[in-house]
């Protein structure tokens, strides 16, 4: 018998599109005012050290630079997500800003999750 039971969202708990019709959707749109928002230093290294490194293999990517105004960090950071987003790029820095963002939305009732299943378990 087992203690526990790890389960991932998709398609378990939730059906397989919810994910793709409205998490992903829900960052792309809102990406820009939570870095602006929430966004801070913490937030920002991991995601500038992604974009930097990228920018050397891919011209798209725009690389950002430590003195940069906050501002800028921002419109670089939004633009490079959005694409990564376009691309299903699976960065680790990357996941950990869409579960923060998911986790603030359900939070303040922004997104919902479907109807659990646990009968079927």
């Amino acid at each position: 018998m087992f203690e526990a039971l790890v389960l991932d969202i998709e398609g378990t708990t939730s059906s397989i599109s919810f994910v793709k019709d409205e998490l992903f959707p829900y960052v792309y749109r809102n990406v820009e005012s939570y870095l602006r928002e929430k966004g801070t230093e913490e937030t920002f290294a991991p995601l500038v050290a992604l974009a930097n490194s990228e920018a050397e293999v891919d011209a798209n990517v725009g690389k950002i630079e430590a003195e940069e105004a906050r501002e800028n960090k921002v419109e670089k950071l939004t633009k490079n997500i959005k694409m990564w987003i376009d691309k299903d790029k699976k960065f680790t820095a990357m996941k950990q800003l869409q579960g923060q963002m998911w986790k603030d939305a359900y939070e303040q009732n922004l997104i919902k999750g479907q109807r659990e299943q646990p009968e079927r378990l």
